[in-house]
């Protein structure tokens, strides 16, 4: 029976319509699903309260050269090391995870977004998440590294590394004093200026003039490196995510040493970012 909210009887349906009626709703939800995971470009898993995948999508087939056929139905655990498997973290505490940077294995490189399924109940179902592949970018950003390393390394030693700056104006020269007298400290320079204003420039000058000259200059554009990526861009990495394997990668701050490490584009850093480089 059939009622409105304030209870009167509107009409009836049938058990055999009704069971009809949501199974018709169940194969339309299924078809957007099937839809949404055939459209969307990261790597999805879906895995119930035992870790048994209910869901991967080709693009997870595709990144981890495992068919629907081997894994669907199977214990997650049955692939990949258990002691590293993200999903099976958000199923124990139940807790979301984004942007999360990690090296899957050797040469591939995802950020991980991951979300505990929580019944009307409020326990925890099942696990889903998606992984975005960035080997490209993480590949773009060490070629760029190594360019920027070997430029530094070319550049012509000279009396003066200022003369790299151009310009004649009262502002340049003030720019160049204050700069000659920054190299002479081992203390942290805040430079601000429109973009294309010579900052790095600068800040290269600033280095070779300093006490450092033949430690590393290194350069991070932070607004243009994903969030979850960048902080192990920082700061480093190690472990790996589905492999088990030992990978450990040394952050920027390391691998600058006594040299200096330029931040481009620093107030594009999430405050958190900012609160840990304090």
């Amino acid at each position: 029976v059939i009622v409105s909210e304030d209870g009167t009887p509107q009409g009836w349906l049938s058990a055999e319509r009704l069971a009809v009626q949501l199974l018709r709703q169940k194969q339309r939800a299924e078809s957007y699903l099937d839809a949404l995971l055939d459209t969307v470009t990261d790597a999805v898993t879906a895995v119930d309260r035992d870790g048994t995948v209910i869901c991967w999508n080709d693009m997870a087939a595709q990144m981890y050269g495992i068919p629907h056929e081997r894994i669907i139905g199977r214990t997650i655990g049955e692939h990949f090391e258990k002691e590293s498997l993200m999903l099976l973290h958000v199923l124990d505490k139940g807790r979301k995870v984004r942007n999360m940077y990690h090296q899957s294995s050797a040469g591939t490189h995802v950020l991980i977004n991951a979300s505990p399924i929580i019944d009307g109940a409020g326990a925890i179902v099942g696990g889903l998440a998606s992984e975005q592949d960035i080997t490209h970018l993480v590949k773009l950003n060490q070629e760029l590294s190594t360019a920027q390393a070997s430029i530094h390394e070319t550049l012509p030693r000279s009396s003066d590394p200022f003369t790299m700056l151009d310009g004649q104006s009262h502002s340049i020269s003030k720019v160049v004093r204050i700069g000659k007298k920054v190299a002479e400290l081992s203390t942290p320079v805040l430079l601000y200026g429109e973009t294309g204003s010579g900052k790095e420039q600068l800040a290269r000058a600033i280095h070779l003039a300093g006490a450092y000259a033949e430690a590393p200059f290194l350069s991070v554009n932070c607004g243009a490196i994903p969030p979850g990526l960048l902080d192990s861009e920082l700061f480093g990495f190690i472990g790996g995510t589905y492999s088990g394997q030992d990978i450990q990668e040394a952050g920027k701050l390391e691998q600058a040493g006594e040299g200096t490490l330029f931040l481009n584009e620093i107030d594009r850093l999430t405050p958190d970012m900012q609160n840990k480089l304090c």
